[in-house]
């Protein structure tokens, strides 16, 4: 019973081992993979973020160049977002949202208004957070995050 447990024991082992020694040398190779997002733009991804150190100078100017790209896109979007949603502009919601995204398969004309309800409300939340001088409750769990706890930040005094 003994040299069986033993032999499984070596035998996981070594399996273990050997899927290691296989992973290891793909994972530290920089990947680069080019992806089509739903709005038709194409995505480049460079690295996989840990060998950085091991790209040429020419392949951090494409990334950044990509990452700046990808921000300025990104920012577009939800400005043009913003925009449709205060102005309740249902197609020019969807129009800057695209037309295949798990959002848009939700939100229709007839309950977008409820999506616009949302957004109002967190603009008035953030000013009033902001307004009694709370700032760090931001996120899930008010940036709490990893069960500790976070202090907010009075930056006025508040009075009632």
């Amino acid at each position: 019973m003994k040299k069986t447990k033993q032999a499984w024991l070596i035998a996981s082992s070594l399996a273990f081992v050997m899927a290691l020694a296989v992973a290891v040398p793909i994972y530290a190779h920089a990947a680069t993979t080019t992806t089509s997002s739903s709005n038709g733009t194409t995505i480049t991804k460079t690295t996989r973020g840990r060998n950085l150190k091991n790209l040429t100078a020419a392949q951090l100017a494409t990334l950044k160049q990509n990452m700046t790209a990808k921000r300025a896109a990104a920012t577009a979007k939800q400005t043009a977002v913003n925009n449709a949603l205060a102005a309740n502009d249902y197609n020019a919601w969807v129009t800057a949202e695209g037309t295949n995204t798990a959002l848009t398969s939700k939100i229709n004309a007839s309950n977008f208004s409820k999506l616009v309800d949302i957004y109002n409300l967190e603009k008035q939340i953030k000013q009033d957070q902001t307004d009694l001088g709370i700032t760090n409750l931001s996120g899930h769990g008010f940036g709490a995050g990893f069960g500790g706890f976070v202090k907010a930040t009075a930056t006025t005094a508040v009075s009632q």
